[in-house]
């Protein structure tokens, strides 16, 4: 990033969040601070549950307290939607996560803590699509563990929309969510077969679901959503744990996975903008 930016008003350290007193260093004379550093693939916090704590949950304490020390104006803390209802370790690191920031936020009157909580990106590293478009041209049969199991489906440029948002109206503790479209993951399979005009067989490897992966994610953590504040701009809920004003929205059992042709919409219109993976 140095050599392909090479502007002088970007400074990079080393340092790790683990690290109380590098993150003390980097966070001198900082205005904002976008917390984004985590452990997030789920099989390799499963395997090693204390790396991930360490890493997730007193990293984020680490820069929280570091931006406090320094007077940072605004921390926004990226958090996902494993964080609620976790049933593996990386969904319960990030939901400590999200308490610690909570709790921080609670007394703060020169730095406000808000966080952003969102599914799967689409074309993101490591991703379903990436991972399904290469088997497509490599002709390949397509694995799916099951072919119910369902995902939010997010653009990048809508993740850094919320990222945004936060960062322009975030109060105190608010965690700001996506509204997003859910879809299974055979509708997302058929709908790349029906873009590139193929027809790769779908073979279900498993009927279990591998190193402790949801069925189902949620993004509100109650069947009734906490509403603050009116700034937002209609691209996001913003609802903070103790509120007490309540409207309520549908939980994700409640919401039918999309058809195919809706899917396939929503996943070819990402996918051409995203040239470079045809």
């Amino acid at each position: 990033m140095r050599v392909a930016y090479k502007n002088p008003k970007i400074k990079f350290y080393i340092g790790d969040v683990r690290d109380h007193q590098s993150i003390l260093e980097a966070s001198k004379n900082v205005d904002y601070i976008f917390h984004s550093a985590a452990l997030k693939q789920v099989p390799a916090c499963e395997f090693f549950p204390i790396e991930a704590t360490k890493t997730n949950v007193l990293g984020t304490s680490n820069v929280l307290t570091s931006a406090i020390k320094h007077g940072v104006k605004k921390v926004i803390c990226l958090s996902t939607d494993k964080a609620v209802y976790p049933i593996n370790a990386m969904g319960i690191s990030k939901a400590m996560m999200e308490k610690v920031a909570i709790a921080e936020s609670r007394n703060l009157k020169d730095t406000v803590v808000c966080l952003t909580r969102y599914g799967n990106v689409m074309f993101s590293r490591g991703s379903l699509i990436p991972f399904l478009i290469k088997k497509i041209h490599m002709n390949e049969e397509l694995t799916l563990t099951d072919p119910s199991m369902t995902r939010f489906m997010m653009s990048l440029e809508d993740s850094v929309n919320l990222v945004k948002e936060a960062f322009k109206y975030g109060k105190n503790g608010d965690i700001y969510v996506q509204k997003s479209p859910a879809a299974s993951i055979k509708n997302i399979s058929l709908a790349l077969l029906k873009l590139f005009k193929k027809k790769n067989k779908i073979k279900i490897y498993s009927t279990t679901l591998q190193n402790s992966n949801e069925y189902h994610r949620e993004v509100y953590k109650d069947a009734t959503a906490i509403v603050v504040g009116a700034e937002a701009t209609g691209l996001t809920e913003i609802w903070r744990e103790n509120s007490t004003r309540n409207i309520n929205i549908p939980m994700l059992g409640q919401i039918d996975s999309m058809n195919v042709s809706v899917a396939a919409a929503i996943v070819i219109f990402e996918v051409k903008r995203q040239q470079k993976f045809i």
